[in-house]
């Protein structure tokens, strides 16, 4: 995992990658996993919206449609344990 590795990252979100390696050394304990898009399919939404956002955007109550659609998607689909 990039997180987790010790090594550079030269990738197009390596600066992310060590910014975030320079928080986790402020915890006490931390520990990343690998959430596959299908998976997390809310966040991968909004990562895909991101670039089009043309200011900040903050919500609070309310997500985004298309993040309440996948939710809701996901709240039919879903199966529990």
């Amino acid at each position: 995992m990039r997180l987790d590795s010790q090594g550079l990252d030269y990738s197009e979100i390596g600066t992310f990658i060590e910014d975030e390696r320079k928080l986790t050394r402020l915890l006490r304990a931390s520990s990343f996993h690998h959430i596959s898009r299908s998976t997390n399919g809310d966040a991968h939404i909004l990562a895909t919206l991101f670039p089009f956002l043309k200011e900040d955007e903050y919500w609070v109550e309310d997500a985004p449609v298309p993040v309440s659609l996948k939710a809701a998607e996901d709240r039919c689909t879903s199966h529990p344990l």
